[in-house]
């Protein structure tokens, strides 16, 4: 009589092998580098508010996956596309919200010091009588800015910042 194998068709050695390798780590980037702020470091121009007293950097690295993340939870939800009914305050908006709720899931049974990840929406002038809404992350490299709308990377001149909220 053969012996029967277990699930799969691995036997056992080759399923202790499969739970082992689903409960090793990842290699997923950090999102942040460590490093708390209080509020008043956190500036990327303009008026700023804070709803926090403290707020952990942003590793620059982690900027892509953080993107993706909430891309998919966009389109998740069913956002695929530019509306005037949903533009850059909504697309920043629910970029920040989704990412600080992913942080906080995340760090609620940690002992960090840091309330909120540095990232929130900034908006600034960008034609004679237009703004626009993106989202910045304070990185160890520096404020970076992203357009929620289509994840790159965007230059910003400081002086047309007008407000942050992070």
């Amino acid at each position: 009589m053969r012996a029967r194998q277990s699930w799969l068709g691995c036997g056992p050695i080759g399923l202790v092998i499969l739970i082992l390798a689903a409960c090793s780590p990842r290699n997923e980037i950090k999102p942040t580098t460590g490093e708390v702020l209080p509020k008043l470091a956190v500036y990327a121009g303009g008026q700023t508010y804070w709803g926090d007293e403290s707020y952990a950097v942003v590793s620059s690295a982690a900027i892509p996956a953080l993107y993706e993340k909430y891309k998919s939870a966009l389109f998740k939800d069913g956002v695929a596309h530019w509306d005037s009914r949903f533009d850059c305050n909504h697309f920043a908006s629910y970029f920040v919200a989704k990412t600080q709720t992913d942080y906080f899931i995340s760090t609620f049974q940690s002992n960090t010091k840091a309330q909120s990840l540095a990232m929130g929406t900034v908006w600034f002038i960008d034609g004679p009588k237009s703004c626009h809404a993106v989202v910045v992350f304070i990185t160890e490299k520096g404020p970076v800015f992203v357009e929620p709308q289509n994840g790159s990377e965007i230059k910003v001149d400081p002086k047309t910042i007008i407000l942050s909220v992070f």
